[in-house]
């Protein structure tokens, strides 16, 4: 028999499979492979607040969430002009929780969103307000 069929849940897996004959044996070959079904967990908007206002056209943003242990993660924070969401001016993606960045004067919403390597996203969140003056 050459397939088999097993029900797993997340977590991380290795495997060893080779061929048997009737007066010899391949050697094992070994697979690792990792199953992730749960999207990222919901991002907690720390700076700035809602309504802020910086005085500098540098500004820092920083947000917090959990860690997905089984897909490695990355965070792309948007820059909106509008509170829906809809009028995207910039889109940064890092792996930090944090980021530091030049805007210039004018009213801007920001909101972040995680995204793991198979694809999964975060639930989307309410962007906050900002001012740069």
């Amino acid at each position: 028999n050459n397939s088999a069929s097993l029900n797993l849940g997340e977590g991380f897996y290795s495997a060893k499979v080779r061929g048997q004959g009737s007066f010899t044996n391949t050697a094992y070959a070994e697979i690792n492979f990792a199953i992730d079904t749960s999207a990222p967990a919901s991002i907690s908007q720390i700076f700035p607040t809602n309504n802020h206002v910086f005085n500098s056209s540098q500004i820092a943003i920083s947000w917090s969430a959990p860690t997905n242990e089984i897909s490695p993660e990355y965070d792309s924070l948007y820059f909106y002009t509008d509170a829906s969401g809809n009028s995207i001016i910039s889109r940064l993606s890092t792996s930090a929780n944090s980021l530091d960045t030049t805007l210039s004067t004018g009213v801007y919403y920001w909101s972040v969103k995680r995204f793991d390597q198979v694809g999964l996203q975060s639930p989307d969140e309410i962007p906050n307000r900002f001012f740069v003056q």
